[in-house]
């Protein structure tokens, strides 16, 4: 057993005498749990907030632990041993209630090679089947700009060079790969965005043989400069919602990965829409975390213009296949 931390234990001990001294304000207090009745009136489920809390170790969440159990199940949309027909057209389904979506209510936190993370705010623009625009913003004036639309593919970074927009067509991504700091797949990053199908015919559907609650769909395909990839999405096995994709490389090295959680619904669509995506591309050691506010599904007033590349006076755009 791992030794408890003095600071941890001495938490325990002073919550041990508060439990003692005044037994219904402990339990309030007890892990965070917002607890509407006295714990005198609740005895058994005041004990098992404290079982939970001091079995909980250093860095745990008794809150993520404790869990209500008045509270009705989640009831399941996938049956208990679903087909691989099943999962795609229950992703595709909701996926075709999509025709794009933006929020302008975006927090970012980033960070690159193990350095500071920086927090940004951010609006993006989704929409079928490559447009995509990521504006991100700090106190100091825009700090980023990705995008991509029918014909190419964009990129600035103020901190990387302040003075260019790198552009290069999606014909010709093969040709500057290589030299991309992020190995990035527009096409990947769609779908990632949920706003293109999945093609069934593409996977094979592992099953959940540890009772890890997901569904592996995995696919071989071609990368854009020629390589071998294994992408491999995580489907929730009984809310059916994608919670991860991944690629890998030939040598089962991770090229990407996106995590999505805080599903929500739609209320004017009836899609489900991820409110928390994590980006990750290992090689180029760059994390991103993207929690957004308010969604707004297929709006009917987005200008062309945001489609169109990020463009100042002061800054000149610089085609990577010339």
């Amino acid at each position: 057993m791992s030794q408890i931390p003095s600071g941890f234990r001495t938490r325990i001990t002073n919550q041990r005498r508060n439990l003692v001294e005044n037994p219904g304000a402990a339990c309030l207090r007890w892990g965070g749990l917002p607890l509407n009745e006295s714990c005198l009136a609740k005895p058994i489920l005041c004990l098992l907030v404290l079982t939970v809390s001091l079995s909980c170790g250093p860095g745990c969440s008794p809150t993520r632990m404790f869990q209500n159990p008045f509270r009705p199940p989640v009831p399941c949309v996938l049956s208990p041993d679903p087909s691989l027909t099943e999962v795609v057209n229950h992703i595709n389904d909701n996926i075709g209630l999509i025709h794009g979506w933006r929020s302008t209510d975006v927090s970012i936190q980033a960070a690159q090679g193990g350095g500071m993370s920086v927090r940004l705010s951010a609006v993006i623009a989704v929409e079928q089947t490559r447009r995509f625009r990521l504006s991100a913003r700090s106190p100091f004036g825009n700090e980023a700009d990705f995008g991509s639309n029918d014909e190419r593919f964009w990129f600035f970074m103020k901190r990387l060079d302040a003075h260019h927009v790198y552009t290069v067509a999606h014909n010709e991504m093969h040709m500057v790969q290589d030299r991309l700091q992020i190995p990035f797949e527009p096409d990947w990053l769609m779908e990632v965005l949920g706003v293109i199908p999945i093609i069934g015919a593409e996977f094979e559907l592992h099953p959940d043989l540890t009772d890890s609650g997901v569904l592996s769909l995995v696919s071989e395909r071609v990368s854009p400069n020629g390589e071998p990839v294994r992408r491999v999405i995580l489907v929730d096995k009984c809310r059916g919602h994608v919670v991860a994709h991944s690629l890998y490389d030939a040598s089962n090295q991770l090229i990407a990965k996106a995590e999505l959680s805080r599903y929500e619904p739609d209320s004017t669509s009836g899609a489900m829409l991820p409110h928390r995506i994590g980006l990750e591309w290992p090689q180029a050691g760059l994390k991103m975390t993207m929690n957004l506010g308010g969604i707004e599904v297929n709006p009917v007033a987005v200008s062309e213009q945001t489609w169109q590349p990020f463009r100042t006076p002061t800054i000149q755009h610089v085609d990577l296949a010339r």
